[in-house]
């Protein structure tokens, strides 16, 4: 009987991605929060989940994933999972322009910390699950 992995893991494969795709642009955005004019940038996160749903789960892309060596397999797509969008800060700086908001960009790592490691222990979960099923063995 074939085990269909993709609906197996559902998508946390894709959250995996989404969540280190957002910390990457909070980090970029808490680097540059002294810049002259650097609008921050952020994921809605929920909308993305929500477009995964409805398209099953599935999809093309596997984040930037940088291929190092020539002996590393080649990924369909490539590109972002997720689009980048303009954070609206609530207290803009009116002198320089910047929309980094340092506490709000922490708060905001902080909870993507924490989402990615449920993906991680759920995907976790599953595969300890899988193992146990074939080998009998927990």
């Amino acid at each position: 009987m074939a085990v269909n992995l993709d609906k197996y893991f559902g998508i946390a494969e894709q959250s995996l991605y989404v969540q280190s795709q957002r910390a990457e642009l909070i980090s970029k955005n808490l680097a540059n929060s002294e810049t002259p004019y650097y609008k921050a940038k952020d994921i809605d996160f929920r909308s993305v989940l929500q477009d995964l749903q409805k398209k099953g789960g599935a999809s093309s892309s596997h984040g930037n994933l940088l291929k190092t060596s020539s002996m590393h397999m080649d990924l369909k797509g490539g590109g972002k999972l997720a689009p980048e969008m303009y954070r609206t800060p609530t207290q803009p700086d009116p002198g320089n322009g910047n929309t980094v908001e340092t506490q709000h960009e922490h708060t905001a790592f902080a909870e993507t910390n924490l989402r990615y490691n449920m993906s991680l222990n759920f995907l976790t979960g599953k595969i300890k699950g899988m193992k146990t099923a074939i080998t009998g063995q927990s």
